[in-house]
């Protein structure tokens, strides 16, 4: 479980802070299922409510600065996935390793 102030990448919509975990008073929905409140970091408004314990939802920490350096020597073993020719296959492994790794290197910029 993430914790507030916790950066995490969001599906594939970006970098996100956790602002909120707690209940939402919204008619229709289980008044007590635990949700993260999301602000989007690089981008102007909006925010993002999800299940803590939503599965089909993809949220994930972002990689400490030494963390990188280990994931880029995972890559020559994960080569053919990302130079596979099927799209979403290349697709999905740069999205889930490599975009986060930017991501985490704009932070501390």
């Amino acid at each position: 479980m993430f914790k507030v102030s916790d950066y995490v990448i969001y599906q594939n919509k970006g970098v996100c802070q956790v602002e909120k975990i707690g209940t939402l008073d919204v008619s229709g929905i289980d008044s007590k299922r635990l949700y993260y409140t999301l602000s989007y970091v690089f981008s102007s408004g909006g925010m993002v409510y999800t299940a803590v314990d939503n599965k089909k939802v993809v949220m994930r920490r972002i990689l400490k600065k030494e963390e990188v350096p280990e994931l880029i020597k995972e890559i020559p073993e994960n080569w053919p996935v990302v130079a596979s020719k099927r799209k979403k296959a290349r697709s999905r492994y740069i999205k889930m390793h490599l975009e986060p790794a930017i991501s985490e290197k704009s932070l501390n910029s």
